[in-house]
């Protein structure tokens, strides 16, 4: 009878523990729902003020909702970083350049406008149209307004969404376009070249003529709207964009950064040679010299097209490969890469390593973050120049090794002492 007892109590106890999670979890849920919809009738209140219409609120938002994925990714961090070599080789590669082709021969008539209209190279634009969605086969399904939403809601960069959502909601307003064609990538980038909405509201362009901007399903309005941003940004007409480089062995390897420009003649009489069967451009031009994998690696001069890729996404890996599809599209020969072990990519955990191997030596101030940026570069170039290292700024797996071994070293070191 005892023991009857003390199961059925614990059974009730169990019972009761289940409930309380149950009833927490509920009232959490109940808090998180009414917090967002205070957030969103301060967000119309704002809206109105600005001009957007209640008709226009209430056909925008009144299914809108946080989406849970969206906040991951926007939160997540990489399981490891890409070394160029590999980004480079699964996006340009026979089988794009062959879609391009054909592509090109299709629409010929159009790019051809295009170049004499903005300047801008038939390959360019279709290295863009390739990286971006596959040639419009990968545009993303995401409710455009429930991701901007829920970034300018709880989001990192809650002020850059608030105002993109603004802006997407004038779009909807003022250019009649379907909410049912408003879907797109996870960060609120949208059509076949994926614009975010401010961009495509100030860039945008209507060339075909029907009275909408259309980035989802016309291909001349998408491509005129890519050509007339790129026109606006500072695009260089018949200018170069990268030409891959030989260094010389005495080569100061810190001089290998975006922000060190020089004339081509004064990386010429340092040694700089362009491969086999290039030639440089005007001497006069500027141009940095760049190492996308270190000193190991390959090595390319970049002139002011360059930058303006990097200001349509800052990514060096991706203005790298735009421009590389595109030399690989106007029939110049692939790139001379460079295998070895040293210029493959560290981990995200690796990364993290370093970095606090940095901090501990009085390189590098801040958190560790697993991300390879400018302040972590300059840090290491740092370090290399104290070690007598190549100073070219990498996170390679042999530095990594080193600074290991100087932290065993200094273990062992402080254990005799102790």
């Amino acid at each position: 009878m005892g023991e009857a007892i003390h199961l059925i109590t614990k059974i009730f106890r169990n019972l009761a523990y289940s409930i309380i999670l149950i009833c927490a979890f509920c009232i959490r849920s109940y808090a998180a729902d009414e917090d967002f919809k205070s957030w969103l009738d301060t967000f119309k209140e704002e809206a109105i003020s600005k001009g957007i219409t209640q008709k226009t609120l209430d056909s925008a938002l009144s299914d809108v909702q946080v989406l849970p994925q969206v906040i991951k990714l926007d939160r997540s961090q990489p399981e490891f970083i890409q070394t160029f070599t590999k980004y480079y080789q699964i996006r340009v590669n026979e089988q794009q350049i062959a879609k391009a082709q054909s592509l090109l021969n299709d629409n010929l008539e159009m790019f051809i406008k295009l170049e004499d209209n903005y300047g801008i190279p038939k390959s360019i634009l279709l290295g863009f149209w390739s990286l971006e969605t596959n040639f419009g086969s990968a545009k993303g399904d995401i409710p455009t307004i429930s991701a901007l939403v829920t970034l300018a809601y709880d989001g990192r960069r809650r002020d850059f969404f608030r105002q993109q959502l603004f802006e997407t909601l004038e779009l909807i307003q003022d250019s009649g376009i379907p909410l049912n064609e408003l879907k797109g990538s996870w960060a609120g980038a949208v059509g076949q070249m994926q614009f975010m909405p401010t961009t495509l509201k100030s860039y945008g362009i209507d060339a075909d003529g029907d009275g909408m901007i259309d980035v989802w399903r016309s291909i001349p309005d998408a491509m005129n709207s890519a050509a007339n941003y790129l026109k606006s940004i500072g695009w260089h007409k018949d200018e170069a964009v990268v030409i891959q480089v030989q260094l010389p062995d005495n080569f100061d390897w810190e001089m290998a950064q975006l922000s060190v420009r020089k004339p081509v003649s004064e990386w010429f009489d340092l040694g700089v040679r362009p491969i086999e069967g290039r030639a440089f451009p005007d001497p006069s031009k500027k141009a940095s010299v760049i190492l996308p994998q270190g000193w190991r690696g390959p090595a390319f001069m970049i002139f002011d097209n360059f930058d303006v890729i990097m200001r349509w996404n800052h990514s060096l890996n991706y203005a790298l490969s735009i421009a590389l599809f595109a030399d690989r599209l106007d029939g110049n020969k692939s790139l001379n890469l460079i295998y070895n072990e040293d210029s493959q990519a560290l981990t995200f955990s690796q990364m993290m390593t370093l970095q606090q191997n940095l901090i501990n030596n009085g390189f590098y101030s801040g958190d560790p973050d697993g991300i390879p940026g400018n302040k972590t570069q300059m840090a290491i170039r740092e370090y290399q120049k104290a070690h007598n290292l190549p100073a070219d700024g990498y996170p390679s797996p042999g530095l990594l090794k080193i600074m290991d071994s100087e932290v065993d070293g200094q273990n062992a070191q402080s254990s005799v002492t102790q």
